[in-house]
């Protein structure tokens, strides 16, 4: 997938009560610049930040891998789904919506990165994914709720 610009990871759900995160959604662009808000019984909060490209590089690598855009899941549960969106430079825009626990290992690999950039960037308030020793979050800050798009 060619001049992929921006990755937009949708998890969870912000009403379910088997949902320990509720809802999450990070944008990460291919520049670093990352936005996160939390979604989760009537709260909300944001955050705002820069990546390591590598991050960003990795998880479309590990999305490739697992043939997106292409890849078709099998029905997943309601309240166990994320949705991916990759936008390219070409204004192309390819989604997948599979489970958090896909069989799927390219799908997988790639969820731990957006993971991981999910709980740097969260300070841990968000403790999703395995924990990396390696820094993915540069900068980051609270913010609104508003300044994540």
């Amino acid at each position: 997938m060619d001049g992929a610009v921006r990755i937009r990871y949708d998890a969870g759900s912000e009403f379910a009560p088997d949902h320990p995160f509720g809802r999450t959604l990070l944008i990460l662009d291919r520049s670093g610049n990352a936005r996160l808000g939390s979604w989760r019984l009537g709260t909300a909060r944001a955050w705002i930040g820069r990546v390591e490209p590598s991050a960003f590089e990795a998880a479309i690598a590990h999305l490739l891998a697992g043939g997106f855009p292409d890849y078709s899941p099998p029905p997943i549960p309601p309240s166990a789904h994320f949705t991916l969106t990759v936008d390219t430079e070409s204004s192309q825009r390819h989604s997948v919506m599979d489970s958090i626990h896909s069989k799927n290992v390219g799908v997988r690999n790639a969820l731990a990165w957006l993971d991981a950039v999910v709980r740097q960037l969260s300070g841990d308030a968000i403790p999703v994914g395995p924990v990396r020793n390696q820094r993915l979050v540069l900068q980051r800050r609270e913010a609104t709720i508003e300044e994540v798009g």
